[in-house]
């Protein structure tokens, strides 16, 4: 609850304006995080888009630490890789020939409810505008599963934190 309401302060206490009709809040220049690769400031819509699409259909049902959760893990993804340059690649990423995130394999997944697809945006185009320096909740994670799902994968990773529905791992 505590890091709930951190996390809220620090969204919240950033100034705002708007770039291509888009209403974005600005990353202020920040020391890069130690071990992770700059990520542009201008924000493509594509980007944002992907970034929605996966915080909505991996844990729309969680309550906004657990959607930001989603969201850092995704971004924590591309600043780790040296394979890909943009938040779609990691998405839809597959390996093989399975997709890293379940429903990026379904090609009929459609955004029902748009009142939380809009949430989920705007979580989305906050933490990629203040990646920076929103404290990763996740202690560095780059996979999550389920609480309820056995995975053969997560054995081999480190375990870092539970957040509502969903387990957090880091390499």
């Amino acid at each position: 609850m505590i890091i709930n309401l951190l996390l809220s302060i620090i969204l919240l206490s950033v100034p705002s304006y708007t770039v291509k009709g888009e209403h974005v809040n600005p990353s202020p220049i920040q020391k890069e995080k130690k071990g992770y690769k700059a990520y542009a400031k201008v924000l493509k819509p594509s980007e944002i888009l992907c970034l929605s699409k996966n915080i909505y259909f991996e844990a729309r049902g969680e309550k906004k630490i657990g959607k930001t959760a989603v969201a850092l893990v995704t971004v924590n993804r591309l600043k780790q890789s040296n394979k890909y340059t943009s938040i779609c690649q990691v998405v839809y990423q597959k390996k093989y020939h399975k997709c890293q995130f379940s429903w990026a394999c379904d090609n009929n997944k459609k955004v029902n409810d748009q009142y939380s697809f809009n949430i989920c945006r705007n979580i989305a185009k906050n933490v990629l505008m203040n990646y920076n320096i929103i404290p990763d909740i996740t202690n560095g994670a780059t996979h999550f599963h389920k609480k309820n799902i056995r995975t053969k994968w997560s054995k081999s990773l480190k375990k870092t934190v539970i957040i509502g529905k969903h387990v957090f791992y880091k390499l």
